[in-house]
């Protein structure tokens, strides 16, 4: 669902949450390669949001 949002409404507001949400995924998953991938993404396309805040903290617990 998160995906969806993601493509169909790319400057949507939920958006940063909807990828960081993705990221929990992948890292659930043990995809620390794409967790990383998409955590940058974040913080690259939204760099003034919360969503950017958290996934500078949780790009830090990755490595």
């Amino acid at each position: 669902m998160q995906n969806q949002l993601i493509k169909q409404y790319p400057k949507h507001s939920r958006v940063p949450d909807a990828m960081i949400s993705v990221a929990s995924a992948q890292a659930s998953l043990g995809n620390v390669k794409a967790t990383a991938a998409t955590l940058k993404k974040v913080i690259k396309q939204f760099p003034d949001s919360e969503a950017s805040k958290s996934a500078n903290q949780l790009l830090k617990t990755l490595k």
